[in-house]
């Protein structure tokens, strides 16, 4: 972890239950944040009234992977009146040089000051390209300065055959796994999941974001439309096949990860608005 990395601002859980513990006691913060993103919303919605042709809503405040001041633009509804239809979740971008919004911040963010990131990090990236990998192959020094010596490998899907599903890497090969809404589209989740495991060093760490359903405790998997190669399962599906629950905890841990965590995080700051933001990580 940098020296100069801010704390990630979030809580952390083991299970739903801790998850709707916490919600339940911290319900007037909760209550709280929701009242302030409200009247961030009526302030654009007002605005939008006033200037029709405003294209977002720009807010001053941090951005923690580049630890510099930053505006946060996020795009307004088409519609004056819906304040609720503010996507906070995808928008609050950046204006430094990537770009980046509240989610690849976040995850940027995570990885600097508790997920173990390093100038010397070996990474694999599980997935289609995305917007962090620019930042992900550029890892601070001890000094502050950008170095090249973080490397960026993605690790592509092995084909489906007799000998099951895998990753094209060597065991223990990566210190750093990060997968970016991918997962919903693996077909055979639980032997992705142990893949990922395999391919990391001991104490490395896998970081990874899905549309987690919160309220949900199982995972509903529809396999039905997908079809199969010679009676196997492909490698991946363009279409959306798991609604994850909570129960991906459980099955990082029945893969080998020895601990597996949901981490809820908010910061206007930090441009973090928006309910229930979740990132996930599993330690091998």
């Amino acid at each position: 972890m940098s020296a100069l990395a801010v704390r990630f601002p979030g809580e952390s859980f083991l299970s739903q239950a801790e998850f709707d513990t916490h919600r339940r006691d911290q319900q007037p913060t909760i209550d709280a944040r929701f009242v302030h993103e409200a009247a961030i919303g009526r302030e654009a919605a007002a605005m939008l009234e006033t200037n029709p042709g405003t294209a977002g809503l720009t807010r001053a405040g941090t951005c923690a992977p580049c630890l510099r001041p930053a505006r946060f633009a996020t795009p307004l509804p088409a519609d004056p009146a819906a304040e609720a239809a503010i996507d906070w979740r995808e928008g609050q971008f950046c204006d430094c040089a990537d770009r980046l919004g509240n989610r690849a911040r976040a995850v940027l963010h995570f990885m600097e000051a508790q997920g173990g990131l390093a100038s010397w990090s070996r990474i694999a990236s599980f997935g289609p390209p995305g917007l962090i990998d620019r930042k992900l192959a550029a890892s601070r020094d001890q000094h502050g300065s950008f170095t090249r010596l973080a490397r960026l490998v993605r690790a592509q899907a092995g084909e489906a055959s007799s000998n099951g599903w895998r990753l094209d890497a060597p065991d223990g090969a990566f210190h750093i796994a990060v997968s970016w809404d991918h997962l919903t589209f693996v077909p055979p989740l639980d032997e992705a999941l142990a893949e990922l495991r395999r391919i990391l060093a001991p104490g490395g760490q896998l970081v990874f974001t899905l549309p987690l359903r919160y309220r949900a405790h199982a995972t509903v998997s529809r396999l039905g439309h997908v079809p199969r190669q010679g009676g196997l399962l492909p490698a991946e599906f363009r279409g959306e096949i798991h609604e994850v629950g909570w129960d991906i905890l459980e099955r990082l841990r029945a893969a080998g990860f020895s601990r597996a965590l949901a981490h809820q995080y908010w910061s206007d700051e930090l441009g973090y608005l928006g309910p229930f933001n979740l990132l996930l990580s599993a330690s091998a």
